[in-house]
């Protein structure tokens, strides 16, 4: 299915007859994806119940279940051979035939140019769009993250490229990054896009010898910046002036690192700093106590040795400006 949605040259996606054979694929695609998630969840609810549960106490259930799936199955069959004689009665072969103007035009529309994914790309997929456009502009406040997952083929790249250029005029900051398998987070940071960029988090990742200058030069004005198993040097360093809109910086299981260094006029807007398993940091972090506009820190899990330092260099006494101060 994804072969051959992939397969049609652009050029006749304006032709009706095609667009619906384009969207009877589709739906049997998206049938196909139900199917297999609906055995797959079951096969492993099986697995993980207990023998006497599983077939004893369960035993009918299952095999309902397991029934109706391979019904499912067979009318899955059915419908393959429909759309199969469809094709052959709406589909000339030249209409079959893959150009390098057509797939020139898709590796553009589905990699950095979102705009030219246009409404009528929207094959088959229109309903879907809707409700994706309803879930970013809603007023919920745990809607930070939306994921559109599933098979190759059913249009997720054109249906966020499409929402991402209609929305983001209704947004103050906006960028579109195409992260591929085998990608440079230095890289992706050089676009223009970083600039833009307010909340941040990188989780198992290298970022090189001077990770907090690297992110501070490409994506400047974070608001949020969280550091996850990301494999780095020894110190890190926040110099002076970087990241001057930060509110939050969280830095989170980095095994490299054994220093902190805060240099004057550093972050002067932050208002949580949280330092979470870091387990060779054994000193306190050089210069922290200068971050006046500092309202939570969170010093859990680090070195054993670390209490020994804090209370040596008098920080509760340095540190009193700070509303929340957990040290673990």
């Amino acid at each position: 299915m994804e072969n051959v949605i992939e397969q049609l040259d652009t050029a006749h996606l304006t032709d009706k007859v095609i667009k619906g054979w384009i969207a009877e694929v589709r739906k049997l695609a998206y049938h196909v994806e139900d199917v297999m998630d609906k055995y797959s969840y079951h096969a492993l609810q099986m697995e993980e119940e207990g023998f006497l549960k599983k077939y004893v106490v369960k035993g009918s259930h299952y095999a309902i279940v397991f029934d109706g799936i391979v019904a499912e199955i067979v009318q899955i069959e059915q419908e393959i051979q429909r759309v199969i004689k469809l094709k052959d009665k709406w589909l000339q072969p030249s209409q079959l035939i893959r150009n390098k103007h057509s797939d020139f035009e898709r590796k553009r529309s589905q990699g950095c140019l979102p705009e030219l994914v246009k409404d009528e790309d929207l094959v088959g997929i229109e309903g879907n769009r809707m409700l994706l456009t309803g879930w970013l502009y809603s007023n919920e406040l745990d809607s930070t993250v939306i994921i559109v997952s599933g098979m190759g083929g059913l249009g997720k790249t054109t249906i966020v490229a499409n929402v991402y250029e209609r929305g983001k005029i209704r947004f103050h900051a906006h960028a579109w990054i195409v992260v591929s398998q085998t990608y440079d987070v230095e890289e992706l940071l050089r676009k223009d896009c970083g600039r833009n960029l307010k909340y941040l988090a990188l989780s198992w990742c290298h970022l090189g010898e001077d990770p907090l200058s690297l992110l501070a030069s490409h994506v400047p004005y974070l608001t949020f910046l969280r550091l996850n198993r990301v494999y780095t040097t020894k110190t890190l360093v926040l110099s002076a002036g970087c990241f001057p809109e930060l509110k939050t910086l969280v830095l989170k299981h980095m095994p490299d690192v054994n220093k902190v260094e805060i240099e004057d006029r550093a972050l002067p807007r932050i208002e949580g700093l949280h330092i979470v398993s870091l387990y060779n940091v054994k000193k306190v972090p050089e210069g922290i106590e200068f971050l006046r506009s500092l309202k939570k820190l969170w010093l859990l899990h680090l070195h054993k040795d670390f209490n020994t330092y804090w209370e040596s260099n008098g920080m509760h006494e340095k540190m009193a400006h700070v509303q929340e101060l957990y040290r673990i």
